[in-house]
């Protein structure tokens, strides 16, 4: 899948991660009436995800083909799975999943396959994410195309050598990492979190 790696803002000198007051622009409560598995809102500046992130409390799949309303939808939702991570953005890596295009429909994750474009990754490196009280501001610093193994079964993120395994591999020429930024690559103790879909080629231009 191709995915867009991030990491939170550079730190201040304590190591503290820098916060400021900030007003959330969502309802999560008329949200959560819709759909309480509704739980964080994802804007990515400069494209078209802005969207809301579920979990299911039952199903880690369930949003693979059911909308935000719970109801049967083709293309999905963007959904974390409860089996692998919480809904506090707090995990050492938390994936976010959704389709980019399905039955030649664009779905929520579409515009991250523009990731591949050197310009597009270059004048696009911000994500937030929101939660009922706090906005999380992320940097991204790597644009790869990864296998089809899951990732969090296979890292355990909280542990450095197991942390250092996986991204020591984005050096590795012969790895598919369309895009890196070494200054802005994560340390051991970073929150992370990776946005993942299909990889469509022909996106790749």
């Amino acid at each position: 899948p191709q995915q867009a790696e991030t990491s939170p803002e550079d730190p201040e000198p304590s190591d503290a991660p820098e916060q400021k007051s900030v007003m959330i622009p969502f309802d999560f409560d008329a949200m959560q009436e819709i759909n309480p598995d509704i739980y964080a809102w994802l804007v990515v500046p400069g494209t078209n995800i802005d969207c809301p992130i579920l979990q299911s409390r039952t199903d880690d799949q369930f949003y693979n083909d059911h909308g935000i309303d719970g109801k049967p939808f083709i293309l999905g939702a963007v959904y974390s799975q409860k089996t692998y991570n919480s809904k506090t953005f707090q995990d050492p890596m938390t994936f976010l999943y959704g389709h980019g295009t399905y039955a030649g429909q664009p779905a929520d994750f579409d515009q991250l396959n523009d990731f591949a474009d050197k310009l597009f990754f270059d004048t696009h490196r911000e994500i937030l994410v929101y939660v009922r009280d706090e906005m999380y501001v992320y940097t991204i610093f790597a644009a790869c195309n990864h296998g089809n193994e899951h990732v969090l079964r296979y890292y355990d993120f909280s542990d450095e050598s197991s942390f250092d395994l996986f991204f020591d591999a984005f050096y590795d020429e012969s790895k598919s990492c369309d895009h890196l930024d070494p200054a802005s690559m994560p340390q051991f103790g970073d929150k992370l979190l990776t946005l993942s879909t299909c990889y469509e080629p022909n996106n790749k231009q």
